[in-house]
């Protein structure tokens, strides 16, 4: 699998074949001004969640929480421990943030980052589930 992957160009080493599957959505996505923290991780492809969801606007950046009916899109990389290290003190885990699986179809065990349901009482919810089309 990593000669195969890494000879088209999907993998740097052969360790991080199996790294932590993270799906993110908003700054950490390619284009975005966050998105150089993954620049060592792999990049699988880009997703919609399970209509699960509800994405609101923090104003820089989104954030999402379980519950709702919106299909989230985002990107899914394999990550190292440290950059999954790093993506934790960035999302301020677990004051700000909390890490859980989230839900799409063809992948087990992905994680992502949560909002704290008590805390988006007074945002503005982004309808499509795109942050690139809010943004």
């Amino acid at each position: 699998m990593y000669i195969a992957s890494n000879l088209l160009g999907v993998s740097s080493s052969p360790d991080k074949v199996d790294g932590q599957k993270v799906f993110v959505y908003g700054s950490l996505r390619k284009g975005f001004g966050l998105s150089p923290v993954l620049s060592s991780s792999d990049y699988i492809e880009t997703v919609k969640t399970k209509p699960k969801y509800t994405m609101y606007s923090l104003g820089a950046f989104p954030c999402i929480v379980k519950g709702g009916k919106t299909a989230i899109v985002g990107e899914i990389y394999s990550v190292s421990e440290e950059v999954e290290r790093r993506l934790d003190m960035i999302e301020g885990v677990p004051q700000l943030y909390q890490k859980g699986k989230v839900e799409i179809d063809g992948y087990d065990n992905v994680i992502a980052y949560f909002m704290k349901k008590n805390k988006v009482n007074t945002l503005s919810v982004i309808e499509t589930g795109d942050w690139s089309q809010w943004n």
